[in-house]
């Protein structure tokens, strides 16, 4: 009895058994390719930690006189002028000395650092001298 069906043999397709290898080693590239583009995301979007931003030698102007600051890992010196320590805390640096100093620091880049007074509103801007 014919059911109109054709009857195909498994041995009529090529096998190749090369395909699974090469579609194996795709799947690997791409989850490896995953993998550290995930990593890199994971780095990028870790906060910076700005006490490193701070060190360093910084210059800005007082009333149109030019002032070096310099910061150490819990100093603070204006050129001139006696070593002050500070805390460094999210955005905000407290300078402890005959009177104490709250700023809000940003750092709009690596070389660019503005302290705000948080009662005033007035903004002072600083270069990283190399």
């Amino acid at each position: 009895m014919d059911s109109g069906f054709q009857k195909i043999e498994i041995r009529d397709f090529p096998v190749h058994r090369n395909t699974n290898r090469k579609r194996l080693r795709q799947g690997g590239r791409l989850a490896l390719i995953t993998l550290v583009l995930a990593i890199l995301g994971g780095c990028l979007s870790l906060p910076v930690n700005k006490t490193n931003q701070l060190l360093g030698t910084w210059r800005s102007e007082v009333g149109g006189f030019p002032v070096v600051v310099a910061y150490s890992e819990t100093t603070v010196r204006v050129a001139g002028y006696n070593e002050l320590p500070y805390q460094f805390e999210h955005d905000s640096l407290v300078i402890a000395g005959d009177v104490t100093q709250t700023r809000i620091v940003s750092f709009p880049s690596a070389d660019e650092m503005v302290h705000t007074d948080p009662l005033t509103g007035t903004e002072q801007r600083f270069s990283r001298i190399p």
